[in-house]
């Protein structure tokens, strides 16, 4: 009986793991062909792009040199026609547009978008402002703004304020491609995610060389209840020379944001108005460390021989960060004040130089 009972036992645990080779052999071969399969397909759509881009080149470049029929498919191959109800050629045709146009200026990017209008292939970007999917989302509202689509402004206004940082980032740099400096008004005012330090420098990209027309909007901005738009605000000004609103970025001084007053700094650095110094010291000893070491390097630039008191006061504070910093504001302000030249003509060069050794050397030149 226990020799039966053990013949059994041992014919299950057999024919259990005969069970799981013959599974795992299964999974490696439908796993297998699965990747024979997808790199059958990849190949074969490579192949089709390097043949669809061979022709599609051409037609780029001579709608690019000359005016072109937009108004109908007869300048295209016949096999390049009986592919375009597909979508993805169709596709590759937008990315092959907008691809060309990001780098070229002037007329003939009036023929890419005259071609990609006759095509109506701006009804293909739009539909994929509809997506679920948050990358053909963005890359709807990338393509309809490359190819200035501005019957979808109010599709791609509601964008800007997407739950999705991407999305809502090429929403906002469409709307400036769209109308400039205007089109800020039309998402800043409203918009209630913070505005990345990256996507700022989008913005700012964009905005150059644009001259605005209307300065009102940027004294709301100032104000705004979202600290990065007020960051965006302060360099905004700072990057026209607005002191138009210099009262007005004084007073963000007073914003919780430690970013958005490290921005006002830099701001102040660059306006003439000689109480900019006072400005920021009115608010050095309630701030944190790294208010305090950017308002000593500032002063360093805008301020004179009436500040070096408060200067030579920070050499005593017990971070030595803060200390390093007022020594080198100091030897920079003392060459200014005393016409020295080559060296610092100061009682406190060997003060600093006890303090800091070599920095007189650094520094003072």
């Amino acid at each position: 009986m226990a020799k039966s009972t053990l013949f059994i036992s041992l014919q299950f645990h057999y024919f259990g793991i005969l069970g799981l080779i013959l599974t795992f052999l299964v999974i490696m071969a439908i796993l297998f062909t699965c990747i024979g399969i997808f790199v059958i397909y990849y190949k074969r759509a490579e192949f089709h792009k390097k043949n669809w881009k061979l022709s599609v080149s051409g037609i780029i470049s001579e709608c690019v040199f000359e005016e072109w029929n937009a108004s109908s498919l007869s300048g295209f191959p016949a096999h390049l026609r009986s592919l375009f109800n597909k979508k993805h050629f169709r596709d590759f045709l937008i990315n092959e547009l907008v691809h060309t146009k990001k780098s070229l200026a002037g007329s003939s990017t009036d023929n890419l978008k005259n071609l990609y209008c006759g095509l109506q292939l701006q009804k293909d970007s739009y539909n994929k402002l509809q997506s679920k999917k948050w990358h053909i989302k963005a890359k709807g509202v990338e393509e309809l703004g490359m190819m200035e689509q501005k019957q979808y402004c109010n599709e791609i206004i509601a964008l800007a304020n997407d739950e999705n940082e991407l999305v809502r980032n090429e929403a906002q740099c469409a709307v400036v491609s769209l109308y400039g400096f205007e089109g800020l008004s039309f998402f800043l005012k409203d918009i209630t995610y913070p505005i990345s330090c990256l996507q700022q420098i989008q913005l700012l990209y964009k905005l150059g060389g644009l001259q605005p027309s209307d300065w009102h909007p940027l004294q709301g901005w100032l104000q705004s209840a979202n600290d990065s738009v007020v960051e965006f605000a302060v360099k905004l000004a700072a990057l026209y020379n607005n002191y138009e609103v210099y009262d007005e970025v004084v007073t963000c001084l007073k914003n919780s944001s430690l970013q958005v007053k490290l921005t006002i700094i830099e701001y102040l650095k660059k306006a003439p108005r000689e109480d900019a110094a006072e400005e920021i010291k009115q608010y050095y000893h309630y701030e944190s460390k790294t208010f305090r070491i950017s308002a000593i390097r500032a002063l360093q630039y805008i301020g004179d021989e009436k500040h070096i008191p408060f200067i030579q006061y920070q050499l005593h504070d017990v971070d030595n960060d803060i200390r390093l910093q007022a020594a080198k504001s100091l030897l920079y302000l003392r060459p200014a004040v005393n016409s020295a030249a080559g060296y610092v003509q100061s009682d406190d060069a060997p003060q600093l130089e006890e303090m800091f050794p070599g920095i007189t050397k650094e520094y003072a030149a």
